[in-house]
């Protein structure tokens, strides 16, 4: 028997970041993926937090990148 739900919810319905300035994302993407490099691979719920957390950081670290682009 599965113990997964059996509907879903994608990563990226979480609600959208407002990006900080370019140094400070960077600074948080670094500072979650030393948190997530320490992550037990066997613990399903560790790997889900570190998923997340990286998500979320990636995704404002870009949207800090686009800012910095426009005119």
């Amino acid at each position: 028997m599965s113990t997964e739900p059996s509907t879903h919810e994608p990563l990226r319905q979480l609600p959208d970041l407002v990006p900080l300035d370019l140094e400070t994302e960077l600074r948080m993407a670094r500072e979650a993926l030393a948190a997530s490099d320490g992550a037990n691979i066997h613990d399903h719920h560790a790997m889900v937090r570190a998923a997340v957390a990286l998500s979320m950081r990636l995704h404002s670290l870009v949207a800090a990148i686009e800012a910095g682009e426009r005119p």
